[in-house]
């Protein structure tokens, strides 16, 4: 590697390179239009200027038309609080519906057979704690329900999954004795972990 960049260093060194054209400089002439005054036509000299109307009503067209400024436009707006709270709610619980028939049924359904009123049975979640790991904690019991993961490797996956799990760790129940496992433990010596 070294050798081949000492090779193109003296290579560049003995050839030469022709000097590359000089750009000819030009001058750019800016006028200004602010300059520039139109010139209107003289009249030729002898030729007569005929007018029909009299010499105040010419100058009088020439003169700019004076404009009255208008009254401003006044809002009441305590008058409108009314009706802008009452469109704003009706327009919030408008659904547009590309088949208004079975909307309506729909509506009606929805007053005739309306929702149970009996109480479910909900578990009651005791505190919200922040683990070691940052994530937030709903508690209830033995088990929780993982709030917010700020982790950017599982975010998709909390999103996706994590937030609708519920995990139960069930510290207090004793282990269960089989009595099949007596038997494997007795063919396999490192199995005997007995103190």
């Amino acid at each position: 590697m070294s050798i081949a960049s000492v090779l193109l260093a003296a290579a560049l060194l003995l050839v030469r390179f022709s000097p590359l054209p000089r750009l000819q400089e030009t001058s750019i002439e800016v006028q200004l239009l602010t300059d520039v005054v139109e010139q209107l036509p003289e009249p030729e000299p002898g030729a007569v200027v005929e007018s029909t109307e009299p010499v105040d009503v010419v100058q009088a067209e020439k003169l700019p038309a004076v404009i009255e400024p208008a009254e401003p436009q006044r809002t009441d707006w305590y008058a409108i609080t009314e009706s802008a709270a009452q469109e704003a709610v009706t327009a919030t619980n408008r659904v547009d519906s590309m088949h208004p028939a079975f909307a309506e049924k729909r509506r009606l359904a929805a007053i005739n057979f309306p929702a149970s009123q009996a109480s479910v049975k909900k578990p009651i979640w005791e505190n919200v704690v922040t683990d070691n790991i940052g994530r937030k904690i709903l508690v209830s019991g033995d088990c929780y329900r993982v709030l917010e993961d700020p982790r950017a490797t599982y975010y998709e996956i909390h999103r996706e999954l994590g937030q609708f799990l519920t995990y139960c760790s069930p510290d207090n129940e004793a282990p269960i004795g089989v009595a099949w496992v007596d038997d494997i433990r007795d063919n396999y010596a490192y199995l005997n972990f007995q103190e």
